[in-house]
């Protein structure tokens, strides 16, 4: 009997001293390498971090540690570190890496096996590249006031694209992939070298886009309508109140003519979130998407598909008059003529 016990007390022994050696790992970190890592290993899904970087210029941030995936790194590691001038992404885990005011970093790769990208490089002023590998679905990028990045490539496997790029002062080209439908958002703000930004025919989602102080925006301040893509309208500067016939999304605020906006029925897309108290004017169009959530006033004749979106969803609502709806009509079509498309040849 007294030999039999000997294997259970052995198991025994090794299982306390692994729970004894886990509690000790927990909420500690260590360092391996270049960088320091923070263990939770008594939560649902055991979690590995990296919260802390030593090393050099060139960085490469790995995937896991051992069998563990990394799946978090704290804001800090990288913020402010002036002596990175060069980083390799592989790790396709971490929800967002932060690399604000990275001043030396000048170039980013972004590798293999990478899918979704979500990463802050506000203020690095001398990032000239970032190389993104194909196989990348999604980006999400904070690049406001990189002043001397020049162009950004985004591959065709990219199915979702978020931009942020105020401020900087070179870009001059974004080349967009060719099969993208729709574009989350995109902000130039005051990139006053970008002179050019072509959308596939593809696209026929635009949720946010911003080109203020761009030479793209001026150059197209006597085109009355702009619209590229799969009928995109991307400027306005004829009648703020009316969307002509032949647009297919107004992705870009409308702004208003005496309180009243006409919109044509060529229209498929609606995806509206403003505090206003306009009246938008529809017609009988079928919609592949509608979205509003707004204080404004919809107008559109008794049975249509808004007319019933507004309904089921308790939006201010009102058939549209006889008067109305000839109106709306004469002003759509009037416009269509003035619609200047982008050339994509």
């Amino acid at each position: 009997m007294q030999v039999k016990k000997k294997p259970i007390i052995l198991v025994l022994m090794v299982t306390l001293f692994v729970i004894l050696i886990l509690a000790y790992v927990n909420n500690n970190s260590f360092w391996v390498g270049d960088y320091k890592y923070l263990f939770h290993v008594f939560k649902p899904e055991s979690r590995v971090g990296i919260v802390e970087y030593r090393g050099g210029e060139n960085v490469e941030i790995p995937d896991k540690l051992g069998i563990l995936d990394i799946d978090y790194i704290s804001r800090e590691v990288f913020d402010e570190n002036s002596d990175i001038k060069k980083i390799t992404i592989k790790n396709n885990n971490v929800d967002l890496i932060e690399f604000f005011h990275c001043v030396n970093l000048e170039t980013v790769v972004i590798g293999e096996g990478v899918e979704n990208c979500y990463y802050d490089f506000s203020v690095c002023t001398n990032l000239h590249n970032i190389n993104i590998c194909d196989g990348v679905k999604s980006i999400d990028f904070w690049l406001d006031d990189c002043e001397n990045i020049e162009s950004l490539d985004i591959p065709d496997t990219v199915q979702n694209i978020q931009l942020h790029c105020d401020g900087c002062k070179k870009l001059k080209s974004v080349n967009l992939p060719v099969s993208i439908d729709r574009i989350h958002s995109m902000v130039f703000s005051d990139c006053t070298s970008l002179e050019e930004v072509k959308f596939p025919k593809t696209v026929k989602e635009i949720d946010l886009l911003i080109l203020w102080g761009t030479p793209f925006e001026e150059k197209h301040k006597n085109d009355k309508y702009y619209v590229a893509g799969d009928g995109c309208l991307i400027f306005n500067y004829a009648n703020p109140g009316v969307v002509p016939n032949g647009v297919k999304n107004s992705c870009n605020e409308v702004g208003q003519d005496d309180h009243y906006i006409y919109y044509p029925d060529s229209l498929k897309i609606f995806d509206y979130s403003d505090v206003d108290y306009n009246t938008h004017c529809f017609g009988a169009e079928e919609f592949e998407k509608i979205n509003i959530d707004s204080k404004c006033t919809i107008i559109a004749p008794e049975g249509s598909p808004m007319a019933k979106y507004c309904q089921e969803n308790g939006l201010n609502y009102r058939p549209s008059t006889p008067e109305e709806e000839a109106t709306r009509k004469q002003k759509t079509e009037a416009a269509a003529s003035e619609i200047t498309y982008q050339d994509n040849n």
